[in-house]
Formats: structure tokens, sequence, C-alpha cells
């Protein structure tokens, strides 16, 4: 049995939220070495602050399963608050064009306003910056 002991899971209705300060319990999380064409080792090699994309499981982009985003805690918690909170809106943009099924010209406005409600939903789930930003 895999032990998370970093790892969080944060569930909203519409995608998951992981944190942990390490990228290996995210692949250790969906017990794989590759997610959507992330390799493991290139993920710890590039260090990511987060990583946003469909399911694993969802080799279709049908949404059958939830989205996610996972941040690193360990990054997020040494960097400025203005430059977390500027990684956390855009990764929350970009769950915003999988949930809504892309980004056009006609939606824009839309995807922009949906990925601004995802980072306050998140912002508020994680008591930003309170607790989370000192971990």
């Amino acid at each position: 049995m895999p032990n998370f002991v970093n790892m969080r899971q944060h569930v909203f209705n519409e995608f998951d939220l992981f944190t942990s300060s390490n990228i290996s319990d995210l692949f250790e999380w969906f017990a794989s070495d590759e997610i959507h064409g992330l390799m493991l080792p290139d993920a710890l090699r590039l260090d990511l602050v987060s990583v946003v994309h469909y399911h694993p499981n969802d080799v279709s982009a049908s949404l059958s399963y939830k989205p996610f985003i996972f941040l690193n805690s360990r990054i997020l918690s040494n960097m400025p608050i203005h430059e977390s909170v500027l990684e956390i809106t855009s990764a929350s943009q970009k769950i915003s064009e999988i949930l809504t099924e892309g980004f056009t010209k006609a939606k824009s406005k839309e995807v922009q306003k949906f990925g601004e409600d995802i980072a306050y939903e998140i912002l508020h789930e994680l008591n930003y910056p309170k607790v989370y930003h000192r971990i």
C-alpha cells in the first residue's frame, strides 16, 4: 500500500486537487511511471510547480474521470505569496479550459471567469496564505 505522507487530496465537484512536496507522490497515486506523456524521471528533473491534465485513465479526454491539478507545496511555500497565487491562478485557467472542453474566441470570457472562480475556490480551500503558504 502506498504511503502518501505529504500528499493531500482536495475533492472539488469537477476536478481533484492534489498537493504534495514531491511530485513522485502523484505518480504513485495513479500507480504509473507516466502521466499523459510526462515521465516520472522528467517530472523530478524539471521540479514542476504544477501539473494540470485529464485523469490518466481518461485516454479519450472525454471527462469520464475527473481531471486534476497537482500543486508542489514545497516550491509554492518558498515563493513570494504573489508569485504562488499567480501559479495557482495559471493552473486554474488550464483546468478551466479542460472542463469547458477547449478555448475558443467566443468562449474566452466565460473560460477566463470560470478559471478565476476555480482559483478563488482553491485559495479558499487551502486557507491561503495563512496556512498553506507557510507549510
